[in-house]
């Protein structure tokens, strides 16, 4: 008899898919606090992500953009918890109001092994990390660290510092529970192109590429704004940006 927690549909090849960890996995992302945003409907062969208002699929106020960012993230969590149990994810927009995004598992495909690494380290959360953290300014790793962002369709610039007019938006968890050093810290410049609730969506894919990879380097990882308002960036750095999208600014310290 087959469990409800693990169908495979006719007609779609593969290994069943088991719901409750693609669930899990989503809900361990960074989730900012007040009012709860979206919320998570399980259908077949995978997950509905949707607004707790409908509006808020395309409202342009900062709450809805911020549920937007955290709804990406917890996306590109169940999107690891679908690759390592060798079905590819596959992500659809349906234009229907108060409907981020559908996650479906498609057809068997073997998990790469940045895949296994990624959920790895989201499954162990800040208690594990890669052990001697390296120097966050070392070359290899914001390679690292851009390709992550660049595979999310995202672009990430290191910034001189925390910028001045930036105060650390208090609807983010803090940096993850540890000894944290902010001596050497990188402060990066994520962002992500075209139109706002699918920018929104795409840059919190992307923030939690970025905050896995930070993670299993030995990185302790904090966002400090998501979305973050262009006009509070240095003057220098803004001519360079890509009109519209959506922004958000991180400091990964040593751990």
């Amino acid at each position: 008899m087959t469990s409800p927690s693990a169908v495979r549909p006719s007609g779609r090849p593969g290994l069943a898919l088991r719901i409750e960890p693609v669930i899990e996995a989503a809900r361990g992302a960074p989730n900012p606090t007040g009012p709860v945003r979206w919320f998570i409907r399980a259908i077949e062969d995978g997950i509905e992500l949707r607004t707790v208002i409908r509006r808020w699929s395309v409202a342009d106020e900062l709450t809805p953009r911020t549920g937007r960012v955290a709804g990406g993230a917890a996306l590109r969590n169940a999107r690891l918890a679908v690759a390592v149990q060798g079905r590819r994810p596959l992500l659809t927009f349906p234009p229907e109001a108060g409907l981020l995004a559908v996650l479906r598992a498609g057809a068997s495909a073997a998990p790469q092994g940045e895949e296994r690494l990624l959920y790895a380290v989201l499954s162990a959360g800040a208690r594990e990390t890669a052990g001697t953290s390296p120097a966050a300014h070392d070359v290899a790793v914001r390679t690292l660290l851009r390709r992550a962002a660049e595979a999310e369709a995202c672009w990430l610039r290191e910034l001189p510092e925390r910028p001045a007019g930036l105060a650390r938006d208090s609807t983010w968890p803090a940096a993850a529970v540890g000894p944290v050093s902010r001596t050497g810290a990188l402060v990066v410049l994520l962002g992500a192109e075209g139109p706002g609730p699918v920018a929104d969506l795409r840059l919190g894919q992307a923030l939690q590429s970025v905050r896995l990879t930070s993670m299993a380097l030995g990185l302790r990882p904090e966002v400090l704004a998501a979305p973050v308002p262009v006009g509070v960036l240095p003057h220098s750095l803004q001519p360079r940006l890509p009109s519209g999208g959506s922004l958000a600014v991180l400091e990964l310290s040593p751990g």
